[in-house]
């Protein structure tokens, strides 16, 4: 099967997060009928090879997972029934991530018959779309197993769309924080017994929304960028509507770049009204960047001429490599503006160019 047909199988294999266990069965058994040495962690697969440097490990890594269709209407045909017009393979997924998928399988492939320079780690891995918990099992498994340790250097290369011309050195970290607001319960006939209204706390707050990004704009600016916060959901625990509740909840999607990622928890504490808390939130946001000092960056400066070196706007699993201590840059094939969007395609002269751009690195690493 070509890595066109592949991609199209893939496609017809629903794959949303959570629902991944058939994808990974496919490719495991096809990667192990091709003689291929994989490793089955959970809906995780992995595939090692020796080069001839063994000082030197470079991952792989494409997630398995999709996000959901959304509306099936905004469809032209079946999400999951792949078609192609010219250059073109429609399909959920295609572009995010079984497009790099092919890419990473086929460079596998290739030196899988041509040994490399350096160790390889082809790691496909689910639930990137929710939490990225595939990768941390991963990687949780291969420190645990000590591997990671006996490589002088690791790198990594994150498949993703960057229109297989541009690599990205970084990307904010984000993390979604609940705030509770306390007040008074009273019937809704009784506005003179609620002395604090949870409700209007909350909303009072969600009102300083702009004025908070201004602050955060003028005191948090780095190379990544302005960490932003942005209220997504709004929650009250009464279930009656003549009953003011006590009880308010929002949530916050908060994108934090490296200056603010340790600095968020006690700044949204600090901007809060007292009868406010924050209920779940991690301590530090986990952040993705690799120096442009690095051996991998320098590489691709001195082997690629026309390509950019620049930070990403989207999330990605990279985070997790660098809060490792793991250099990693995001590449892939496909245009990043229709990642999650209705209708998405790949462009086959896109899968090629990749291939040929990961085989040339990883023959010069």
């Amino acid at each position: 099967m070509d890595k066109f047909e592949l991609l199209k199988k893939l496609i017809s294999i629903k794959s949303i997060s959570g629902e991944e266990k058939e994808i990974a069965d496919f490719l495991f058994d096809m990667l192990t009928f091709e003689g291929l040495d994989a490793k089955r962690i959970s809906n995780n697969i992995i595939i090692q090879l020796k080069g001839k440097n063994s000082k030197n490990l470079l991952i792989l890594n494409a997630h398995i997972d999709t996000v959901d269709y959304g509306d099936i209407t905004s469809w032209k045909n079946d999400p999951f029934k792949a078609y192609q017009e010219g250059d073109k393979i429609y399909g959920l997924g295609s572009i995010d991530d079984k497009a790099s998928i092919i890419t990473m399988v086929e460079t596998v492939r290739y030196f899988s018959n041509n040994k490399p320079n350096t160790d390889i780690l082809l790691m496909l891995v689910e639930k990137e779309e929710v939490d990225g918990s595939g990768t941390q099992e991963v990687l949780k498994y291969l420190t645990e197993k000590g591997i990671l340790e006996k490589y002088q250097s690791v790198a990594a290369i994150i498949g993703e769309p960057t229109n297989a011309n541009s690599f990205k050195i970084g990307h904010k970290g984000n993390a979604f924080m609940k705030i509770q607001f306390e007040g008074d319960s009273a019937h809704g006939s009784r506005p003179d017994l609620v002395k604090v209204n949870a409700l209007k706390s909350a909303a009072e707050f969600i009102l300083r929304q702009d004025v908070i990004n201004n602050d955060l704009k003028k005191t948090y600016l780095d190379e990544l960028g302005v960490p932003t916060i942005n209220i997504t959901q709004i929650t009250s625990n009464s279930l009656s509507a003549n009953r003011v509740s006590d009880k308010c909840e929002i949530l916050i999607d908060l994108r934090s770049n490296l200056k603010f990622k340790t600095e968020y928890f006690k700044y949204i504490k600090s901007v809060l009204p007292i009868n406010a808390k924050i209920i779940t939130g991690d301590e530090e946001i986990m952040v993705g960047y690799t120096a442009k000092s690095t051996r991998i960056v320098s590489l691709i400066k001195n082997n690629f001429v026309n390509i950019s070196i620049d930070f990403a706007d989207f999330a990605t699993d990279m985070a997790f490599f660098s809060n490792l201590g793991i250099d990693a840059v995001v590449f892939g094939p496909g245009n990043p503006a229709l990642i999650h969007k209705p209708n998405e395609y790949i462009d086959t002269n896109d899968m090629d160019k990749a291939v040929g751009m990961l085989i040339n690195l990883i023959e010069k690493y």
